[in-house]
């Protein structure tokens, strides 16, 4: 964070680890493979144009430094504010993106199956279901500084389609909307 708050864009963010957070390590003789970065994931209710630029942010940190820092997120920010029923898609969603950037750790509900499950699913390339081939493509296309298509998307399956929706609000290409399920 700055004096003028938290930075929306990844240069600015990757900026602050640059020029403050490992120099400082350095100064300090602390070992930067030890230091870990949280590049602050804030809410797609309110904070929507954050979350692609979090995204990024993953990516670059893993660049920041010759051995590079660890990266950490809390993964439930993103869905802060957002209607109860609606949270744990978000987060499933955004955990495949984050992922895929390159994400090595996170504070998340260990209690919550069906994110532990697309963990193992992005984890061990399980491509067996519709539903896990999207989440793995979603992953690789993240990884390949790519954004999912609808192609990727059989979009009369429901479950699919409500993943298809939650990756573009997270991308900032569809306006968030508590509704944006029903859209």
């Amino acid at each position: 964070m700055t004096k003028s708050g938290i930075p929306v864009g990844a240069d600015e963010r990757i900026g602050i680890a640059l020029e403050s957070l490992i120099p400082r390590c350095i100064e300090l003789d602390i070992p930067i493979e030890d230091l870990i970065i949280d590049p602050l994931v804030l809410t797609v209710s309110g904070c929507q144009e954050y979350c692609p630029e979090c995204i990024e942010s993953v990516r670059t940190l893993q660049f920041a430094w010759d051995p590079p820092p660890l990266i950490s997120v809390g993964l439930s920010n993103v869905s802060n504010a957002v209607p109860r029923q609606n949270r744990p898609l978000i987060n499933r969603v955004y955990c495949a993106m984050l992922m895929g950037a390159g994400l090595q750790m996170m504070i998340a509900d260990p209690m919550d199956q069906e994110q532990n499950e697309v963990i193992r699913i992005v984890e061990e390339r399980d491509t067996r279901t519709p539903v896990g081939a999207l989440y793995v493509k979603i992953h690789d296309r993240v990884a390949a500084m790519e954004h999912p298509e609808i192609g990727d998307v059989d979009m009369s399956d429901p479950e699919q389609a409500a993943i298809w929706k939650t990756s573009q609000i997270l991308l900032n290409k569809v306006i968030y909307a508590d509704s944006y399920l029903d859209q």
